[in-house]
């Protein structure tokens, strides 16, 4: 028997991000944000040191964790120019890694379209425009390259650290020339860049990283950076080296170098050498030539660096297992990236419910494309509406307008679950100008579009009005599943006086009887009203609210909704009883308020908010603008609850969504320094303009929370969706640097704007775990000593990982106690910590039966799971720390009674991870498959282990604890000569009559 045992690590992903007592945030920008792997314990090294592997050392605290979330390298496979080897993107800048240099590009020239909500609304009404630097257009800037002087010009550039995520780029109307499933990597690593020295690029959100790793042996002095596109290179005070550009300053920071002997980390003296105007190398202090060094130089970027609107998002969308979905507008996705196809395109990101990326898909041509509004299916397609002004904008083939029409047309599309290719897209416009502003999907997979057109020949489709009674009007359409038709199209448009008014259509609804629920604002006083609260225009501009029957033949109800004002509706939402919820902005001291919690225009009004009761107050000044929040009956014809919700100056609201407990969720942005905060994140006004969200409770309508989310520039929140009840995502824009407190620790944004996405968790979630066997998490019976990987939300204020096979009880400001079938109770040692998952260990002791587990904070917050607990419950680890696919192992080949030596079975190709054929090799060879898994341990001595590999019984070696990682347990497997030439076969494997998750091997 072989009783060798070894340790395969990086066999758990884990999920770390920071979570205060409300807010979740996920994300700031569409860049990606990583947890690293997280390993369960300790490895014996070669030479007899027990050491921690690397990702098990302790983390550092949430703050710096989420700061330090590494940027991507995405490969180049052909989107990019020919001599681009990877691509990172940043907050306003793109870097592209050529074979001999690294080129750093910031603002690209782009247009004054109407890329946001703000902005169509600045277009109907200039009085509203804002002073914001968003939407003008930017200069363009000569790259910053770093040359590597006098390099390997044939270094090897390979991308180390493959990530799970994705980037797809649906560019143009020729398949062929799209590129799917496009690999990302956390560095890129240059190899003998010059004699015994490489050179790793890296990353987080603040900063980007690049190590000389110089070898023992090696001339430091080799290394020489040449600069182009810099006006001026100098030292600062600091010893930091700042590029003057004419984009701003970029600067490097003092290099740390240091040499690791010893296991001690030494600190090398070193500054960077001016060797002339342009090129730089390193003056280092004496250090032992014998060992390793590492340069660690810092490039950081001034304010100045960066484009405005850089990314926006416009809208959001969650699926049924709280997967977020976003979409807007990318400018930083341009020439060179794509190699000069474009000002901006349409993105379409997708985020797991723990803020990860999944994927990033680029959709556009040679214009300007935007992405307004989104929806998702229960088969996590996506559905995405806005502006395409092109004709080579990707449509397909039996699509229901495949030929751009106008100006500007819309496009609907709907993108596969994997992101990576179109199931159908199509024009929808006339020879004007329109934009698709709301989209909704039903059962049925039918999607449902609203915009604007200011076309005559807008296509129709069995319309209740015809087009052409106003410059602008609103529409309203429905496509069948395929894209290949539409079932109606309408005009929503009344006749109006204004040469530069008429009606647009900006929210949009659909419920689960296929009724569409529009909102918008008009100009007109012939806008069609049925079963109205409000029959006739009021003010200048009024909002509306009307939904179209699931016929598509006529109004159910359509209301005027304002004062003698301004008014506008921008989003709407229908709640499972069909009670219809509108929010925007208003100006009019006498819009219709019913219950409201702020009963006047123009300043803050809820203040001593208790369980019980809700006082309103008068404002203390008049202001412009607020928003509103009204909800009306099911047919339209009354108001249950109406209120004006803002402070002394301009407020709006963009979004809106009810979730099934009839929580009100909407968002927007203030300039208000009194805007009325309840449990807030954000108290006060920070910048110019401030984004705010809000809840208000379903039965007596209390505030729940309302605040500011912003720092000292500018926010917009122009998206809300929500999930389970007590989750909600917002999505917007933001130019602010660090903007959110310690307590949320996203990362810090430098000057240019970028999209973000942040999820807020209620205090009233339900405070429950899932407990799964960490193998495979796979749900079931728990099996005593085993791993166990418990999953749930805010379970944690910290992210922590153990530092000692002495495992700790408390990590991440948590423990768990187990009270057993006996009544005992025990702590649980854990081996790794976070908001949202917590990897903890079966005690060995535990009784077999009904348990009862508790996680604990130190604040007092219990979360409690009822367990089974059982002997035995057998995982195998998978390589991608799944549970399925290439298995988590190697071989140990036998020849003549001797081990000769141990092969891997898998690899890296490809961005993915792919099994290695296993060569059984000659008769007198034997090959041993070492697995290792879980929950086994305890098994019944004196019954059969069983396993099977491709069928093919197999002869258990060994199946037993793994004495060298705290809950791991290993298996040893003969594999039969038989299978020579089966190619990739399932290993099976079974204990005390339970089966433990099938894995995979390559047999050659």
């Amino acid at each position: 028997m072989l009783d060798r045992m070894y340790f395969f690590g990086d066999l758990i992903r884990t999920k770390a991000t920071k979570r205060s007592r409300k807010l979740l945030t996920h994300i700031l920008s569409t860049s990606l944000l990583y947890a690293p792997f997280a390993t369960l314990g300790v490895a014996n090294t070669p030479g007899g040191e027990t050491k921690l592997p690397p990702q098990q050392r302790k983390q550092p605290n949430s703050v710096k964790a989420l700061q330090q979330m590494p940027i991507f390298f995405e490969a180049n496979e052909g989107q990019a120019a020919a001599d681009t080897k990877f691509i990172a993107r940043g907050q306003g800048h793109n870097l592209r890694l050529t074979k001999t240099a690294a080129i750093l590009s910031a603002a690209a020239p782009r247009s004054a379209r109407f890329t946001s909500r703000d902005d169509i609304l600045a277009r109907h009404i200039p009085s509203r425009r804002t002073d914001t630097n968003i939407s003008k257009i930017q200069s363009r800037h000569n790259p910053l390259i770093m040359e590597f002087a006098h390099a390997n010009k044939n270094a090897l550039v390979e991308g180390i650290d493959v990530l799970a995520s994705k980037s797809n780029y649906i560019i143009g109307n020729n398949p062929a020339q799209w590129h799917k499933d496009v690999s990302h990597f956390a560095k890129v690593k240059y190899n003998a860049l010059y004699p015994g020295i490489d050179l790793v690029y890296y990353g987080n959100q603040q900063n980007l990283e690049y190590d000389f790793v110089v070898k023992a042996g090696a001339n430091p002095s080799a290394i020489a950076l040449n600069f182009k596109g810099a006006k001026k290179i100098s030292l600062n005070p600091n010893g930091d080296l700042v590029i003057a550009t004419d984009a701003g300053q970029v600067i490097n920071h003092k290099p740390v170098v240091y040499q690791e002997i010893a296991g001690q980390r030494r600190e090398i003296a070193a500054s960077y050498q001016l060797r002339n105007s342009r090129t730089v190398g390193f003056t280092l202090g004496t250090y032992d030539t014998a060992h390793a060094l590492v340069i660690d130089p810092i490039l950081s970027y001034a304010t100045a660096w960066g484009t405005a609107d850089d990314t926006i998002g416009n809208g959001i969308a969650v699926d049924l297992a709280g997967n977020s979905y976003i979409t807007g507008i990318a400018y930083s996705v341009k020439s060179p990236t794509i190699g000069g196809n474009g000002v901006a395109h349409v993105f379409v990101t997708k985020l797991t419910n723990a803020g990860e990326l999944v994927y990033n898909t680029y959709i556009g041509a040679v214009g300007e494309e935007v992405g307004f509004a989104i929806d998702v299916d229960r088969q996590g397609n996506t559905y995405v509406t806005g502006s395409a002004d092109n004709k080579d904008f990707p449509v397909t083939r039996g699509a229901y307008q495949t030929k751009y029409a106008g100006k500007t047309d819309v496009f609907v599309l709907k993108l596969n679950a994997a992101g990576n290719n179109l199931v159908y897209s199509t024009f929808l416009g006339g020879a004007g100008e329109e934009t698709g502003l709301g989209i909704g999907v039903d059962l049925q997979g039918n999607a449902y579009v609203a915009g604007e057109t200011l076309s005559k020949d807008f296509p129709t489709a069995s319309p209740i009005y015809k087009f052409g009674q106003a410059p602008t009007e609103a529409f309203v359409a429905k496509l069948n599943p395929s894209g290949s038709n539409l079932i109606y199209s309408t005009a929503l448009t009344g006749a109006t006086s204004n040469p530069e008014g008429g009606s647009a259509a900006f929210g949009l609804a659909v419920d689960r009887r296929g009724n569409a629920y529009v909102a918008g604002f008009t100009t007109s006083d012939k806008f069609p009203t049925v079963n109205a609260v409000q029959n006739k225009l009021n003010g200048t501009i009024d909002a509306f609210a009307t939904r179209i029957s699931a016929n598509g033949q006529g109004l159910d109800f359509s209301t005027y909704l304002g004062g003698v004002g301004e008014d506008a509706a921008f989003a709407i939402a229908v709640d499972a009883a069909q009670n219809v919820y509108v929010t925007g902005l208003t100006n009019s001291t006498n819009f219709p308020v019913v219950d409201p919690l702020q009963a006047q225009l123009g300043g803050s009004a809820v203040t001593n908010v208790t369980e019980s009761t809700t006082e309103v107050l008068a404002p203390p000044t008049s202001g412009r603008d607020d928003a509103f929040v009204t909800k009306l009956t099911p047919n339209g014809k009354n108001i249950l609850f109406s209120t004006y919700w803002g402070g002394s100056k301009d407020d709006v609201a963009f979004s809106i969504a009810v979730n099934d407990a009839g929580e009100i969720h909407f968002a927007g942005r203030t300039r208000s320094a009194d805007f009325p905060t309840i449990d807030a994140f954000s108290n006060q006004l920070n910048g110019t303009i401030d984004g705010f969200i809000a809840k208000f409770a379903h039965t007596n309508r209390k505030p729940i929370y309302s605040s500011y989310l912003g720092g000292k520039g500018e926010e917009k929140v122009f998206c809300v969706a929500t999930w389970r009840n007590n989750y909600a995502y917002y999505c917007g824009l933001t130019n602010s640097v660090g903007w959110i407190t310690r307590d949320y620790a996203p990362p810090k944004l430098k000057d240019a704007a970028s999209a973000f996405a942040v999820g807020v968790l209620s205090d009233s979630t339900p405070r429950s775990l899932t407990s799964v066997q960490a193998a495979n998490y796979k749900a079931g019976p728990l099996a005593i000593s085993s791993i166990v990987a418990a999953f749930g939300i805010g379970l944690t204020s910290d992210t922590e990982a153990a530092e000692s096979v002495n495992l700790p009880t408390a990590l991440g400001d948590a423990h768990i106690k187990i009270r057993d079938s006996a009544g005992k109770e025990f702590i649980a040692p854990i081996f790794y910590a976070s908001p949202y998952q917590v990897n903890y260990q079966i005690p060995a002791d535990a009784a077999q039966g009904a348990a009862v587990l508790e996680l604990t904070k130190d604040d007092g917050t219990v979360f409690t799971e009822n367990v089974q607990i059982e002997a035995v419950n057998p995982g195998i680890f998978s390589a991608d720390s799944s549970g399925n696919g290439v298995a988590a192992g190697y071989v140990t080949r036998v020849k003549a009674g001797k081990i000769v030596g141990d092969e891997p079975i898998m690899q890296y190709a490809n961005g993915q991870i792919a099994p290695l054929f296993i060569d059984l090799g000659g008769a007198d060879e034997e090959v041993i498959l070492i697995l290792f898994g879980t929950g086994l341990r305890n098994r019944n001595a004196n019954s059969k282990v069983l396993a099977a590999i491709g069928g093919t019984d197999a002869q258990v070696l060994y199946a037993g604890l793994q004495p060298y990682f705290v809950g791991l347990d290993q298996i040893n497997l003969r594999i039969p000569r038989s299978l020579q030439g089966k190619g990739v076969v399932d290993v099976n494997f079974s204990v005390d009559g339970k089966s433990a998750n099938a894995v995979q091997i390559s047999v050659k």
